[in-house]
């Protein structure tokens, strides 16, 4: 991440769905101006530096034009999980793609979204969490250019897919259009 300082020094960035915090320890580390994280568990702090909600508690937010859209969104082995009720979250057979295109709609125009998700052929192991392929990843990077992928080994060395297993690479994403536009 520290090649991608440059979107986060100084920025507000927000992290969706965090057990622990390292993303966010990470992204304070790269000087972060401030970090907000979106989970469905409590998570308390007094950190002066980190601000916690409930996913409705933004869309309310939201709802009411009260949030302020982020610099940059960071999520890591979370969004593949939406939709299917293990972390306490609605059951939604588009829960993953639901979330983001809400998580596009707190970015700053052309924000940045560093997500990553398991890569493999597209298949849902319930209720565990989902693999992106060709057709499900390009739905759910919809309405975003792909600048970069931070571990991308699977692509040079597919044998663990190949083999039934799957890699994880960050994707760095770039907000791009309006919903106006995506929805025409």
């Amino acid at each position: 991440m520290v090649k991608y300082q440059h979107y986060i020094d100084g920025k507000v960035c927000l992290v969706i769905g965090s057990e622990s915090p390292w993303a966010e320890a990470a992204l304070l580390n790269l000087k972060a101006k401030h970090v907000i994280t979106i989970e469905y568990m409590e998570i308390k702090t007094d950190y002066p530096k980190l601000t916690t909600y409930h996913p409705s508690a933004v869309a309310e937010l939201n709802i009411k034009n009260l949030w302020e859209p982020v610099d940059l969104i960071f999520s890591y082995s979370s969004l593949e999980h939406d939709g299917l009720g293990r972390y306490g979250d609605p059951l939604n057979p588009f829960g993953d793609l639901e979330s983001v295109a809400r998580a596009r709609c707190l970015l700053k125009p052309h924000g940045i979204l560093m997500l990553g998700v398991p890569f493999a052929p597209d298949t849902v192991l319930w209720n565990a969490h989902r693999t992106y392929g060709k057709y499900r990843l390009a739905l759910l990077t919809m309405g975003f250019q792909i600048i970069d992928l931070i571990g991308s080994s699977c692509y040079v060395d597919k044998h663990a897919v190949r083999d039934g297993g799957y890699c994880q690479p960050i994707m760095v994403l770039r907000k791009t259009g309006s919903h106006s536009k995506l929805m025409r």
